[in-house]
Order: structure tokens, then sequence, then C-alpha cells
């Protein structure tokens, strides 16, 4: 009698012999699902690639036209010198729209304004020695922007002296600070004469407000313009400043020369 051959089931569940013709139809249907036609990756890694600098290539193109444009905004803003609140808050709006439309940061902005400014606007920003977009706005607001009657600013401007620690410059901005609101609101671009006469008008308030010593040293001199009696009034405070710690360095050596801990010493 003939032993029976055990059944061993396929994984799938099926008992055909693996020599069938079934079976030989499934091992190949199989291996065609899984062998990928040749050539097949070198055209998806070629299509990638292909992607990939298409895509660089649209990207370098979009920030060249963005910085082109920026560029193009920045160039035709107007340049700000100085003048009244109006003209200060015109600047201002203007340099905001520009923001938006060319999408600038904060530093963009502050650096754009920077360029503009020219004139009293530019000296104000570097004696400010402004470091970004709000402190500027604050400098600019406080030299130009005024809401203020023009009586009350006068008065200020008749009364106004040099601080105890103020130096010549700094009291110089003071004044002209006062000065530029009180210039009248509908003057934008002034003569050879208009000028004088405002630099001279400057001048004289400015050496008005000094300290009494500074101020007779000054006169003495007779400065012709502001920018010269400013100069004359720091290298003399400079000097007296460099005395004074002179002085005070000379008195505090004596002074400890005649202790009698420093005699003891000296005599040991």
């Amino acid at each position: 009698m003939s032993e029976r051959k055990e059944d061993i089931p396929f994984e799938d569940g099926s008992d055909r012999d693996d020599k069938s013709e079934e079976g030989k139809e499934e091992r190949k249907e199989k291996k065609k699902r899984v062998k990928k036609p040749q050539g097949q990756d070198s055209e998806e890694s070629s299509d990638d690639s292909d992607g990939n600098e298409s895509y660089e290539s649209k990207k370098n193109e979009t920030t060249r036209r963005s910085k082109f444009s920026s560029t193009f905004i920045a160039q035709n803003l107007e340049n700000f010198s100085g003048g009244t609140d109006g003209a200060l808050q015109h600047f201002l709006g203007a340099l905001e729209r520009a923001r938006k439309v060319a999408g600038w940061g904060r530093d963009e902005l502050f650096g754009v304004a920077v360029m503009k400014l020219r004139g009293e606007a530019l000296d104000a920003y570097t004696s400010a020695d402004c470091k970004n977009w709000k402190e500027l706005v604050k400098c600019l607001k406080e030299r130009f922007g005024t809401k203020e009657p023009r009586a009350i600013i006068r008065r200020k401007l008749n009364a106004i002296v040099q601080g105890p620690d103020e130096n010549p410059h700094q009291f110089g901005q003071r004044v002209k600070t006062l000065m530029a609101q009180l210039r009248p609101r509908k003057m934008t671009e002034e003569s050879t004469a208009v000028k004088e006469l405002l630099d001279q008008h400057l001048c004289d308030k400015f050496i008005d407000g000094l300290e009494s010593k500074l101020r007779r040293t000054v006169l003495s001199q007779r400065p012709k313009s502001y920018q010269e009696a400013l100069d004359i009034a720091s290298f003399e405070y400079t000097l007296d400043t460099l005395e004074t710690r002179g002085r005070g360095q000379q008195n505090h050596w004596n002074s400890s020369r005649d202790s009698p801990n420093c005699a003891t010493s000296s005599m040991l």
C-alpha cells in the first residue's frame, strides 16, 4: 500500500504544486510587478533635476524683479530736508506706503529713509545718532513736528539758555529745533538772502543762550555764521573741560601728598 504524501499549503493558502503551470505563471506576474522597466529610474531622476532647475530659475527671476522694483520705488521717493510738521507727515506717509508695496522690513525702511534725508533733517539724524526706524521717527518729530502754537514756541526760543551739563553742540540742536518750528509753513524753497537771514537769527539766539563766560569768548571773536559760532564755543568748552579736569587731578594729588599717612610712609 503506497504512502500518501502530505499536502503542504502555500503561503496564499493554496495547495497547488509549485511546479504547476499556474504556479509558474503567478511567479512571472510577480516578477513583472516588482521589476521596473529599464531606464525608468534615469528618466525619473532626469525629470526631478529638470523640475529643480526650473524652480530655481523662477525663484532667481522673482528675486531679481523684487530687487529691481524695490530700488525703483526707493529712487522715486522724495527727499526730506526738514520744514514743517505737514512736510514731515507727508514724508513719513510716503515711506510707509512704499514699505507696503516693496515689502520692506523695518531695517530696510530705516536705510531708505536715511538715504532720503538732506540738509537740516540729515543734520538732526547725525546729531541724534539714530540706530533704527523708531529712533529716527522720534528724532524727526521732535525736530520738525509740532502742535504747539507759534507764540509759545517763540517764548521758548527767547528764554532758551544752555544747561549746566549741556555742551554747545547739544544746546545748538535745541535752538535749531525751535527755529525750525517757527519757520513759515508755506516756505519750501529759500533764497540765499532768506537763508542768510535765518542763519544770522540762529547765530544770535545761540550766542545769547550760552553760558556767560563762553558767550563772552565767542562774542570777542565776532563769528559771521552759526557754524562758526558753534565751532568757537565747542573748542573753548573742550579746553575749559580739560583744564577743570586737570585742576581736579592736581588738587587730588596735592591733598594725597600732604596727608599724614603719606608723610609717615615717606619717612619710612
